[in-house]
């Protein structure tokens, strides 16, 4: 069973809407890496949250936060890393 802060890897790539109803499409590849960030009920579907484009730092100084999404999954969509 996973728990919180698990490195999941998706077994399929997943799309949907983007966040806040933006109107924008997330795609997040088979094979990506994301973080369990709550786990729901006994395990039954898992929220996880995968960096689509990472922090951009120069030295010390953030230069572009990343671009993150959050999907929730059932445990048959993804496999431990």
């Amino acid at each position: 069973m996973y728990q919180e802060l698990d490195t999941i890897r998706l077994k399929a790539a997943q799309e949907g809407p983007g966040n806040y109803g933006q109107g924008v499409v997330y795609a997040v590849p088979s094979g990506a890496e994301g973080t369990v960030i709550q786990v729901f009920g006994h395990g039954e579907a898992l929220e996880v949250e995968f960096a689509i484009i990472p922090p951009e730092l120069d030295g010390d100084v953030l230069v572009h936060p990343g671009t993150y999404h959050v999907i929730t999954l059932t445990p048959d969509q993804v496999a431990p890393v």
